[in-house]
């Protein structure tokens, strides 16, 4: 179809010419047609908001927004949700989980309540503490009766000793011991010194059975070309508290032990915070 041109009349209609046939539309006519595509938007608008609304009342009909026609509902039942609830759980997962942050709000409130019927500490005075520099420039004579409070952590050693037949028996292994926590104390700056003979974990016997031969530590002696192997031990457990650079001096010191098989050393200071620790704080 070939359009023609559009002329105005004088009385101002369009006229739109049309390749053998011509149509009229008056100003009336056209604007009946826009009213009448309103009224039609309209319609559809409220038909879908009133869907909407009665998508969203419906599941309130109902407490479980879900008729069961199976009875009551069990643990594991997976029901309908409402429209505030997660589409991935059930409304019985969602009333456990009420319950448990309830349980643990009270449990909040008791512990709270207990900390504040408790004993109060006193105000730390940080005027009487040393300065930050020496703390972090800090140098250990050694001695721990004149060294100051603060910077060891605490530490356990698992140590077996060999059983020597030529020993003159407990008194030469007490002798050894002491004078490690003469060491300890005097030569390493350690503090809380306490030594345990411990028995065998396995059958509670006072020697321990080794699971398999080891050799003593030391450098062998002149003229010596193998180390004696050992069957059997005797272990201690000695605590110590000692400033973190004392690990690797004690270590040099009982690998020089001709007395001794194996040691295993724990670390129990995780933050100079808590209780018992060696901090200046809690003077």
């Amino acid at each position: 179809v070939r359009a023609s041109s559009v002329t105005r009349d004088p009385a101002g209609m369009t006229i739109n010419g049309m390749v053998g046939k011509q149509l009229f539309l008056s100003p009336c006519s056209s604007r009946a047609q826009r009213r009448h595509s309103a009224r039609a938007a309209a319609a559809v608008f409220f038909a879908i908001a009133a869907l909407v609304a009665l998508v969203a009342v419906l599941p309130s009909l109902h407490p479980s927004g879900f008729v069961s026609v199976q009875g009551t509902l069990s643990r594991g039942d997976v029901v309908a949700q409402h429209a505030s609830h997660s589409v991935y759980y059930s409304n019985a997962d969602v009333e456990r989980l009420k319950a448990r942050r309830k349980e643990s709000r009270q449990e909040l409130r008791e512990w709270e309540r207990r900390g504040l019927m408790g004993p109060k500490t006193v105000p730390v005075e940080y005027d009487k503490l040393p300065a930050i520099d020496d703390l972090y420039n800090r140098v250990y004579t050694g001695n721990a009766d004149k060294d100051p409070v603060g910077g060891r952590k605490r530490y356990t050693y698992l140590v077996l000793f060999k059983v020597d037949p030529t020993a003159k028996g407990p008194e030469k292994l007490k002798q050894q011991i002491t004078e490690y926590l003469r060491f300890f104390k005097t030569k390493m700056s350690c503090t809380n010194l306490k030594a345990t003979k411990k028995p065998s974990p396995i059958d509670g016997e006072a020697v321990v059975t080794l699971e398999y031969p080891m050799k003593e530590y030391g450098p062998m002696a002149r003229g010596q070309s193998v180390k004696q192997k050992q069957e059997k031990a005797i272990m201690f457990e000695i605590k110590i508290t000692a400033p973190v650079q004392a690990g690797e001096y004690i270590a040099k010191k009982f690998y020089n032990d001709h007395m001794m098989l194996r040691f295993m050393v724990l670390g129990h200071t995780r933050r100079f915070g808590h209780a018992n620790e060696d901090n200046e704080l809690f003077l």
